[in-house]
Formats: structure tokens, sequence, C-alpha cells
């Protein structure tokens, strides 16, 4: 088992008019050994540029990469000991799937029974057995995926690393290999760096999970952390399904009480609350994000930490056992990108444009400043 540590990495493209030039910027993380650590973020946010940094298949123009403390910049691709794994296939296209999981094992001279042996494995748990005769144009676009995939574990390297290894594949599918590929990396204890967009996937995978932002690391968190405790209003609006919902209007004090102006509505603050944003001046704008848990349609009975809204369906989205609803306060710009979050029963659905009330859980809310974007209530210490 191997560490991998990268050490303020920046990675440069060419130069682009009007638009970033680093995919990296002063990029730093430690991946600890034996441990699996998912990178999510958006497109173009760098996470494929980690993994082809960590590979040797992009130089950074600053920084180091260390691969079980052994400073990697002068290593050749090939002598790391990685395993890459894309979602392009790139297995051999005149061999047999079996001769395709084979390859790398001649190469390394593992013996015959033992090459067989792990051959056989992969191939039965990802459901490759019947297919060992054929050659990867006869296979589908998810059988493919599934080879490329054998190819990398029958290897056993120091380091896998998966770029959105599961894209081809369908959902009870994507669900089984996705088990399977935990079950091997907890066995083996290999140190793995994973890339998705798909948050199922973070969420079941990752023993940490590395959320990125235009070429810089917003958090790194365990996921029901970075679910419970988002570091930024970026990190709350990307990490989950579905995400923070967020309001957002001008603060107001009295003097005693204080209170977030959500379109002519007031969300009193509790008092911790209150007191974590004590620092901003009234009329600054500050956000509340609330996942949808804590958002239940209806005006339930007060307590001390409800607040009721009114708001607008603004979309539904079933899936089956529940329904998403998208709500907007009611009088909020409809093109607005915040939006509150709830679950209801199918036998409920909502039609779009109808009025609700909502009543808030406000212990389960949290306060950013919505010019910077950084998290004032939970405090820190409540998160890590």
């Amino acid at each position: 088992m191997v560490a991998i540590t990268l050490d303020a990495i920046t990675v440069r493209y060419a130069e682009r008019p009007g638009g970033r030039s680093n995919a990296l910027d002063d990029f730093s993380l430690d991946i600890a050994s034996g441990e699996l650590l998912v990178l999510a973020g958006p497109s173009g946010s760098g996470k494929t540029t980690v993994l082809r940094t960590i590979a040797g298949l992009e130089q950074p123009v600053h920084g180091t990469v260390r691969i079980d403390g052994r400073d990697v910049g002068r290593v050749a691709p090939g002598g790391r000991d990685v395993a890459l794994v894309t979602q392009f296939q790139s297995l051999f296209p005149h061999l047999t799937v079996e001769q395709n999981l084979k390859f790398a094992l001649q190469l390394r001279k593992v013996p015959e029974e033992e090459a067989a042996r792990r051959i056989s494995a992969e191939a039965r748990v990802l459901g490759l057995w019947s297919k060992m005769a054929r050659r990867p144009r006869t296979l589908s676009t998810g059988e493919r995926q599934r080879a490329a995939i054998g190819r990398a574990t029958t290897r056993r390297p120091a380091i896998y690393l998966f770029d959105e290894p599961l894209a081809g594949l369908d959902p009870a599918e994507r669900d089984r290999v996705r088990r399977e590929l935990q079950r091997l990396q907890h066995g083996l204890g290999v140190t793995t760096v994973y890339v998705t967009h798909d948050q199922r996937d973070a969420m079941a995978l990752g023993d940490r999970v590395a959320v990125l932002d235009a070429g810089r690391l917003a958090q790194v968190a365990a996921p029901l952390t970075l679910y419970r405790y988002p570091r930024n209003l970026f990190v709350a609006q990307f990490f989950g399904s579905p995400p923070m919902g967020v309001v957002r209007g001008p603060l107001r004090d009295d003097g005693s009480t204080a209170w977030i102006d959500v379109d002519g509505t007031p969300l009193r603050l509790l008092p911790a609350q209150r007191a974590a944003v004590s620092r901003h001046g009234v009329g600054d704008v500050l956000a509340v994000g609330l996942r949808a848990a804590a958002v239940r349609v209806g005006d339930h009975t007060p307590c001390s930490w409800s607040r009721r809204l009114d708001v607008v369906v603004y979309n539904t989205e079933p899936l089956g056992a529940t329904t998403v609803l998208a709500l907007t306060p009611r009088g909020g710009r409809r093109e607005s990108s915040d939006l509150l979050y709830a679950t209801v029963t199918p036998a409920q659905r909502p039609a779009r444009g109808e009025h609700l009330i909502v009543t808030l859980d406000m212990r389960e809310s949290h306060v950013f400043d919505a010019r910077t974007g950084a998290r004032h209530f939970p405090p820190s210490s409540h998160a890590e």
C-alpha cells in the first residue's frame, strides 16, 4: 500500500482568451495509504487532470507529486505502477477479452497459474465469463467498460486511478459493479482515486470525497461530513441529491432579534445563528441553506426552532417512492437558481405554480455569506 501527496500543484493549459488558464491552481491533497478517495466537482474543475498528474501524463509547472514519500516528478508513467481506467475504453481491438485481461500480467511475468486465477475471478465478478472469446467490437458499451475495469483490476498495481469507469453502464449494472469495485478495493487495500459526477457513487464508495472548484480544492471530508457540514455555499449546492436548498436576503436586526428578509418574509434566525453573523452589518446579504429533510410541506405545530415560509412549486420530479419538489419563495424570481427542496409522497404531488406553506427546521440550517460563500453557521467545530 502507498500514500500519495500532491503539494502545491499547478498544471497550466495553453492561455485561453478571457478564460481560466490553470487546470490545477496551487492544488494540494494528501491521499492515505489504502484509501479510496473520490474526486467530485463540475465539468472542467480539474478532476481528470489530478488523475493524469498522478499517472505522469500531465507535467505540472509547479509543485511536487510524491508516491510513497518519493518525488516522482522525473519518473515516467510506466514506472509509477498505476492502473488508469477512463470512461473511454482502451482495449486492444485485435485481442479477445481474455487476452486483454491477460496482457498486463504477461508483461509483468506473472506466473501462468496465478494469472489464470486472477482472470477467472475478475471475469466472474464483472459478468464477463461468457464473453471471454469475443473481441471488443462485438461487445456492448457496458461490456467493453467492464472489460477495461477487469484489465486494471487483474494487475494488482500500487494505485488504481478510475475516471468515470461506470459511465457506460445501465443503473442496475452500475450498482452491481460499484459494489464489486468497493469490495475488491477494500479487500486488496490498494490506494484508489476515483473520479465521478454521480452523487451515489461518491456517497457509496468514498472513504473521503474531495470536491474541486475551478482547479482548487473546495473541501475534502468523509461523505456524510460533506453532506451535513459543507464548508461553503459552492460545496453545499454541489454535493447532495437533491442539493442543499438556499434562500437569501438582506440581514435585519432590531437589537434583540435578527432575521433574513426573504422577498418580504422575515426568516428569523436562531440565537446562535444571530451570534455567528453578528459581525455583519444590517443590509448585508446572507444565504440560509437547508437539506430537503429539513423542509416539511405544511404548516406544522410551531416550535422554538421552526419557521414558516410561503412558497410556490417551481418544479416536480417524481422518483417512484417519493417526489422531489423544487420550491421558490412566494414572490421570488422564477429564474433564480436559489431553490428550496422538499420530498412528498407520490399521492401528494402538487402541481407546478401551486402555492404551499413549508415548515423549516432551523436546527438543521446553515448560514452563508452570500458574497463570499463562506459558512458562518454551524461553526467549524460542529463539522470536523
